[in-house]
């Protein structure tokens, strides 16, 4: 079950995000598309696989120096053996807590932004308000003529 939370959380999700995002862009085919995602989705997993061993290294519980001040291969040792048990205790738990917490410190971030922004542009766009049809059909009917100016002139200078 946590493999499948797992694949979604990470892989999936992220995918479908990065897919559709390029997706906007124009020119691009579905194999460009679908290496963008991979290549944004590779890049975002490695973040969260950096993260995770940061948080799996920063041990969160107390841990008790030893008592002399010498610094011997043996307490590298003993200190290493205290990392591996106490990731074995909580199988990762620390560590994908601490990934959960710092990715939603980061959507709360750009949720507050964004939030503010929109609440502040939609009652300006609402007070500026819209084109009316007429003028955007006249807009599109002038560029319309002038591009076929432009082609006709192209045309003519090919002839001669």
């Amino acid at each position: 079950m946590y493999s499948l939370i797992f694949f979604c959380v990470f892989i999936l999700i992220p995918f479908v995000y990065f897919y559709y995002e390029e997706k906007s862009e124009e020119g691009f085919t579905s194999e460009g598309r679908f290496c963008g995602a991979f290549k944004y989705s590779v890049g975002f997993l490695f973040v969260a696989v950096i993260l995770l061993l940061i948080g799996a290294f920063i041990p969160l519980h107390e841990y008790h120096p030893h008592n002399n001040g010498t610094n011997s291969s043996s307490e590298w040792i003993d200190d290493m053996k205290f990392i591996i048990d106490d990731l074995s205790r909580n199988r990762g738990e620390d560590a994908l807590s601490m990934v959960l917490s710092i990715l939603s410190s980061v959507g709360v971030i750009y949720l507050v932004i964004f939030t503010g922004f929109g609440m502040s542009s939609f009652p300006i766009g609402l007070i500026r308000g819209t084109r009316s049809a007429r003028m955007e059909i006249e807009r599109i009917q002038d560029s319309h003529l002038a591009n076929q100016t432009k082609i006709n002139a192209l045309r003519d200078r090919e002839r001669i």
